[in-house]
């Protein structure tokens, strides 16, 4: 199928389009209208009477549940893609673990009735840029092997991440009743922009203050930065950075916490306000 607004071929069972984010339809065609001369439509008047009642004629009002409604949870991947990532077949380990993540969180979309999953990736070196222009359903979210080179512009990152961030009535992609974010950092190294400013933006908006986040610090990753990342108090710190210095457990890890903390997340409802 091809995309719309972009021109990329996505595959027939695509709902976005896998490099802008565009959504995909199949419109179906529109039935004719009935013309003057055609015969009216019959109308069956008969009544439909209720069983087990002493009053035949007592007409039987069936109700349709409810439909269930779904709050959203968005998931962000903010990935280092600096040069460093490509030594050791760091960025290799990356392109192979997040793919089993994102199905593990997507059977946890088919087990709850409460949530509906979406997803992005923000990807740093020489800059910050995303994946997909719009966060995506997970269930169409196609990940896009990453590749390395420049440096570390966490602070970019962060930056385009507070302005997602932002509630949609402020121009940002984040509704008001939603469940909250999960942020997951992966990285190797020492930021080389400004990214305590970044940083400070991010932590201005609701959902960034209110959002789970989690570090994946692979070999060389500067720890004093991740802890500035994480906040919170020195429990959160240690449960919430993952050391990582055998790749062969990115995989496990990554699809282990990232689960488990959305999981968490719809289980304790919503932070209050919203």
């Amino acid at each position: 199928m091809i995309c719309p607004s972009c021109g990329i071929e996505n595959l027939n069972s695509a709902k976005f389009c896998k490099k802008c984010g565009c959504r995909i339809e199949i419109i179906a065609p529109k039935a004719p209208e009935p013309s003057e001369s055609s015969p009216p439509p019959v109308v069956d008047s008969t009544p439909v009477t209720a069983s087990n009642t002493d009053n035949p004629n007592q007409i039987k009002i069936i109700k349709s549940p409810p439909s269930t409604f779904r709050k959203p949870i968005h998931y962000i991947w903010i990935c280092d893609c600096s040069e460093s990532m490509q030594q050791g077949g760091k960025m290799s380990a990356v392109n192979n673990a997040i793919p089993m993540a994102i199905k593990s969180i997507a059977d946890f979309e088919d087990s709850s009735n409460k949530a509906r999953i979406f997803m992005n990736a923000l990807k740093f070196s020489c800059g910050a840029e995303w994946m997909y222009n719009d966060n995506i359903p997970v269930k169409s979210f196609q990940w896009e092997n990453l590749n390395c080179e420049g440096i570390t512009d966490l602070g970019q990152a962060f930056l385009r991440l507070a302005n997602l961030l932002k509630l949609q009535k402020d121009g940002g992609k984040m509704p008001e009743k939603a469940y909250p974010p999960v942020l997951v950092l992966i990285t190797d190294g020492y930021p080389t922009d400004d990214w305590e400013t970044g940083l400070r933006e991010l932590n201005k908006e609701f959902w960034a203050k209110n959002a789970v986040r989690l570090a994946f610090a692979l070999e060389g990753a500067d720890r004093q930065v991740l802890e500035e990342f994480i906040g919170g108090n020195e429990d959160d710190k240690r449960d919430k950075i993952i050391e990582i210095r055998d790749l062969t457990k990115l995989a496990s890890e990554i699809k282990d916490k990232t689960t488990t903390y959305g999981q968490e997340k719809v289980r304790d409802r919503m932070p209050p306000g919203r």
